[in-house]
């Protein structure tokens, strides 16, 4: 399967699996990250725990390909091997290891046929087929218990490799114009609380960003815009103003930065008490 720029479709190549119910649980783990393709090399028989650990990627298990050897199923592959030791000394150059994360950025320099191989739940991959691979993946776990069940490895692996292209940009970002509006009605809501007039300019650019780091859907801001109006159309009825006449800040008494605030904002005053 070829994959675009930034965007991995794979392969995930299972080696002599012994559990009918881990290699389901695999296949529910791709059917979770959209993948279908599926190489098993000398596999157990699936029976009907494989089907039921496979959940909706029974199909992924009815199309599998079935191999003798490694060697075979990844020809014409970009190879990754994954294992749970890593090498302690530069000669061990096949458990010399990246991060899913580090694998993720590799690949986003180019299209390229990509096949991720998964060993045996006892023993893993033998050391002469990691020497098949062009790179091999550890994920950083507990020294004492490195070793992961193999569906938990294909989903963590298949998160780091997709998690980027998922999630927030199937919505709607609020757009500069609407930040730009947001902010305005920020600030008329902090007027309307009677804000000490001298802090809104600081207060305005931390909300800003804090909107900058929360990068907001289209929805966030018709719902921050709606409680903004809201709060600060009662704030101008509690206080008895009419607050079309109030919409230029200008309008609004200047006070002297150097003395305390003792903001109330329940106050019927422009300049509180200091308590």
């Amino acid at each position: 399967m070829q994959i675009s720029m930034g965007t991995p479709a794979t392969t995930i190549v299972l080696v002599e699996p012994k559990t009918p119910g881990n290699v389901g649980a695999v296949a529910r783990a791709m059917d979770n990250f959209g993948l279908e393709d599926m190489v098993l090399v000398n596999p157990c028989e699936l029976n009907d725990e494989a089907y039921q650990r496979a959940t909706h990627g029974g199909k992924i298990l009815d199309n599998a390909r079935i191999h003798s050897s490694m060697a075979e199923a990844v020809k014409n592959f970009f190879v990754v091997g994954t294992t749970g030791y890593v090498a302690k000394k530069e000669k061990t150059y096949h458990r010399m290891n990246k991060t899913p994360r580090e694998l993720k950025e590799d690949l986003e320099h180019g299209d390229i046929d990509l096949a991720i191989v998964f060993g045996r739940e006892d023993i893993g991959l033998l050391n002469e087929e990691l020497n098949l691979c062009d790179t091999a993946v550890t994920i950083p776990t507990n020294p004492k218990s490195p070793v992961m069940n193999i569906s938990h490895s294909v989903a963590v692996i298949l998160y780091e490799l997709y998690s980027e292209n998922r999630g927030m940009d199937n919505f709607k970002r609020a757009s500069s114009k609407d930040i730009s509006r947001m902010m305005d009605e920020f600030t008329h809501l902090l007027l309307s609380q009677n804000y000490p007039p001298h802090r809104i300019e600081h207060t305005t650019t931390m909300f800003k960003r804090l909107l900058g780091r929360a990068s907001p859907t289209a929805w966030d801001y018709s719902t921050l815009m709606g409680i903004f109006k809201r709060a600060s159309h009662l704030s101008w009825i509690a206080r008895g103003i009419n607050e079309s006449q109030l919409k230029n800040p200008s309008q609004f008494p200047s006070r002297d930065k150097n003395e305390e605030d003792g903001w109330n904002p329940d106050g019927d005053h422009d300049y509180p008490q200091n308590p």
